[in-house]
């Protein structure tokens, strides 16, 4: 890509091509005028699990959250401070599901395949992640299937081609099952029992199951270390004050304490709580199997409860300028409001352009219309000789039609002119 068409500091008005940026659609617009930040660090005590069971001293804990920083929200590099999200990107994250809690999980069968991931960002952390989701809200994480295997990334070269035939066989029984069970149990039940866990190792043995520390290892995220649980969906987390006993086992000194205090001045992650907007009521409520639209009161009209539905489905997004249509539309119920009936668009059209009469001249040199002289056919009613056509629609070419017409009168002979009456004698 030429650099002067890429984003800078020194060039604002370029292409930016982050992550972030692709999905502005979804995030709208956040403060740094660009999209929106659903990510959010305020809060999160790093390297808490390491501390309480001793593996990091006190110093060294203080100090590494006191100069973390955070995101640049612009140049999307590290900054001095902590990073706090922007509220619509956060709320839409979560009701657009760009942040898949679990709640509709359950309802798509999944076959994922990876190998050992030491470097590149396709970390491990979200296999162990999406069965705690599913374990969640469906009790099991039996729509999920994982293999694993020595090539690094991806298992094995045969895995992509094998689990499309795979997911196929099983969407296939899903669809073939007419009994009345929800999305998820239909998923669970139809799955095909020769399709499990396992680890393939490169001598072509096969084990059951996910445990396989020779192939994959799995580490924490580093919220995981910080306190939060293995379903790692918590993008900003509610807060509770600072307190010495919430470190049992840990002596802080009195410097280190007010650093940890200047660090923390709203308060740290309180994980038994879930994620600021990550209600799970409100995520995907519209794909989930039950309907989570409001129910009509006695009385109520239909379009009214219909709007509120509409509403509790809708995510955030700035205003869109209306569409002709609805334009149209609310200009044709403001005219039957008041008794006039709105022309149709083409009837507007044709009022609004001027038109020009094209009056066919016989040329006697013609053929056609020697025989049309001679035997003119009988016009039907309603069939007009002049043709009124738009001067913005007219078909064919123009100029050929101009001057064929400007041939013709110069050939059409004119009547002699009349001569002078005479004036009477006085």
């Amino acid at each position: 890509m030429d650099p002067t068409l890429k984003w800078s500091p020194s060039n604002p008005g370029g292409v930016r091509c982050g992550v972030l940026d692709h999905n502005i659609a979804v995030f709208g617009k956040g403060e740094s005028g660009y999209a929106g930040v659903p990510l959010d660090n305020v809060g999160i005590e790093y390297g808490r699990k390491a501390l309480l069971a001793g593996r990091l001293t006190p110093a060294k804990f203080v100090d590494v959250n006191a100069r973390i920083g955070g995101l640049d929200k612009t140049t999307f590099g590290a900054a001095p401070g902590r990073t706090s999200a922007d509220p619509q990107a956060l709320r839409n994250a979560y009701r657009s599901g760009y942040m898949a809690i679990g709640n509709t999980l359950g309802q798509t069968p999944h076959i994922e395949y990876r190998g050992s991931n030491e470097v590149t960002a396709h970390v491990t952390y979200p296999s162990l992640a999406l069965n705690a989701r599913l374990d969640r809200f469906e009790g099991t994480h039996a729509s999920h299937v994982l293999w694993q295997g020595p090539v690094p990334l991806i298992g094995n070269i045969t895995f992509p081609n094998r689990s499309v035939l795979e997911i196929d066989r099983w969407i296939a029984r899903i669809q073939d099952d007419r009994s009345g069970r929800t999305q998820a149990e239909k998923v669970r039940a139809n799955r095909p029992a020769d399709l499990t866990d396992r680890c393939e190792l490169a001598t072509g043995l096969e084990q059951q199951g996910t445990d396989c520390p020779l192939l994959t290892r799995f580490y924490d995220s580093p919220t995981n270390v910080a306190g939060e649980g293995p379903r790692n969906d918590v993008l900003k987390c509610q807060l509770k004050p600072l307190r010495r006993e919430d470190y049992p086992g840990v002596t802080f000194t009195d410097a280190q304490w007010a650093t940890l205090q200047a660090t923390f001045p709203t308060g740290v992650c309180d994980w038994s709580k879930p994620g600021v907007e990550g209600d799970p009521d409100r995520a995907l409520a519209h794909l989930r199997g039950r309907s989570r639209r409001p129910r009509a009161r006695p009385g109520a009209r239909r379009g009214a409860v219909r709007g509120r539905a509409r509403a509790a489905r809708r995510v955030d997004r700035p205003a869109a300028r209306p569409s002709r249509r609805a334009v149209g539309a609310d200009r044709a119920r403001e005219g039957a409001r008041l008794g006039r009936r709105a022309p149709c668009r083409r009837a507007r059209a044709r009022r609004a352009r001027p038109t020009r009469r094209v009056v066919p001249v016989p040329d006697p040199a013609r053929p056609a219309d020697r025989r049309a002289a001679a035997s003119p056919a009988p016009r039907r009613a309603g069939q007009h000789r002049e043709r009124d056509r738009p001067l913005g629609r007219r078909r064919g070419r123009p100029g050929r039609r101009r001057h064929r017409a400007r041939a013709a009168r110069a050939l059409t002979p004119r009547a002699p002119a009349a001569a002078p009456r005479a004036l009477p004698e006085a």
